[in-house]
């Protein structure tokens, strides 16, 4: 003897929020973006345009000839130097932050290299781009 399950034309299946047609676990439940159990998404969603692309701001910087006065290192997989440490001397340490990234030099030649960051060097009028936030 087979038993067959019936279901109730009456149940509701649907997230019990007014309003909300999306499927919940259980009758008279909720959805899961509904769900007071689930944690908040601390993560920041970044909505992206298909076949846009989304290039870095780069804020140009003037800075004095000589040294730097930065700590930098390269990674095969980023363009630029990253910033690891800022010294004293640097002229303009309050422009930048730990983890920023030197890009280009003069706006034109791109930083790739270590010796990159030698180029204008004595120049009155250098100028390097940095890109904000990047984690080291």
């Amino acid at each position: 003897m087979s038993y067959v399950r019936k279901r109730d034309p009456n149940a509701s299946i649907y997230c019990s929020i007014e309003g909300c047609k999306t499927r919940a676990k259980r009758k008279g439940g909720t959805c899961q973006k509904h769900d007071p159990n689930k944690p908040p998404d601390k993560r920041k969603k970044v909505r992206k345009t298909p076949g846009v692309v989304h290039y870095p701001i780069i804020i140009p910087i003037k800075v004095q000839t000589g040294k730097l006065g930065l700590g930098i290192k390269f990674y095969s997989n980023q363009n630029g130097a990253v910033i690891t440490t800022i010294h004293d001397a640097c002229s303009f340490k309050d422009q930048i932050n730990i983890g920023d990234r030197i890009v280009n030099i003069n706006g034109s030649h791109a930083v790739t290299k270590l010796e990159d960051l030698s180029i204008g060097m004595n120049d009155p009028n250098r100028i390097i781009g940095i890109v904000k936030g990047y984690d080291a």
